[in-house]
């Protein structure tokens, strides 16, 4: 998943980056710390969804065998 996404996470960094910077270079601390943490958690949420689906992905690909299921229905 992130390497299929990864220009999505050049654009979050660059602008993660950016505004912590100018947060920073306003002398504003407290927003500046906000910023960063909203954007760890950006990253840290995407990759639990990643590590939730590499878990369960063998039984998601078992389900979705269109072969298997075709042949079910044709037996019905």
């Amino acid at each position: 998943m992130f390497l299929y996404n990864w220009r999505i996470y050049v654009v979050i960094l660059a602008a993660a980056i950016g505004s912590v910077g100018a947060m920073l270079y306003l002398g504003q601390c407290f927003w500046a710390g906000l910023l960063a943490v909203a954007y760890v958690s950006i990253f840290l949420r995407d990759a639990g969804q990643f590590l939730k689906m590499r878990r369960t992905w063998p039984l998601t690909r078992e389900l979705l065998d269109w072969s298997k299921v075709e042949q079910k229905m044709a037996e019905m």
